[in-house]
């Protein structure tokens, strides 16, 4: 109630000052929202909604299905992933607004060749946090047994969870490149991988538990 308040509070104080702004000036450059905005917009919204699907409705079925201690380890195994992954991406983008830029001056080349630059190092920089994760987790459990071993899931699933982090990783790299060029057209896509995520949960991890959610992720 009180985010749903907050937002229309907002909507009300900022779409005058936008409205004007949007129209401003006979001679200034016009921008139809409906054109321009909105096709973008909602198809953006949709691959959001998926991803939502995706990365935060698997833990509350392994709470109801498996119960909260099974549910903690799935849900500070997949944050871990997720930050990994937050981190690696900044490299794309924060430059996805020159990547932009560079394709509304059809500077194409050079827009590639950035582009193709960020990629590596975002890449690269990815495999080094997941490398260095599990060497501190291999250390940790070396030197101090059991203090992570019972808070995360077992070694196989954090493999495959690693695993996953590198396909998603590489799907938000081409998310970013296509969103250079006002381009969502990954939206199906993405919907069909959020529902059928949430098919896939609610038919296996009643039956296999938390293990289960780990290879509906990756798979």
């Amino acid at each position: 109630g009180a985010t749903i308040s907050a937002l229309v509070v907002a909507y009300g104080i900022v779409q005058e000052p936008v409205r004007k702004y949007l129209s401003y000036g006979k001679s200034a450059a016009r921008i139809d929202w409906k054109v321009e905005i909105w096709p973008f917009q909602w198809r953006l919204a949709m691959s959001w909604a998926s991803g939502f699907l995706v990365f935060y409705v698997l833990t509350p079925l392994v709470m109801k299905f498996d119960g909260p201690v099974a549910a903690g380890q799935v849900g500070i195994s997949f944050q871990i992933f997720q930050a990994i992954n937050s981190i690696a991406i900044l490299y794309i983008s924060t430059h996805s607004s020159v990547f932009g830029g560079l394709v509304a001056e059809k500077k194409l080349s050079k827009m590639t060749s950035y582009y193709i630059k960020y990629s590596y190092k975002s890449s690269a920089f990815l495999l080094l946090l997941l490398f260095s994760f599990f060497v501190t987790k291999l250390s940790v459990d070396y030197f101090y047994p059991g203090i992570l071993g019972n808070r995360l899931v077992g070694d196989l699933d954090l493999l495959y969870l690693a695993i996953a982090s590198i396909g998603t990783h590489i799907f938000f790299m081409i998310n970013y490149y296509l969103r250079s060029f006002k381009n969502e057209d990954i939206w199906p896509l993405s919907l069909f991988c959020g529902l059928s995520t949430i098919g896939l949960a609610f038919l296996v991890v009643p039956a296999y538990g938390a293990s289960s959610a780990i290879w509906i992720f990756l798979f």
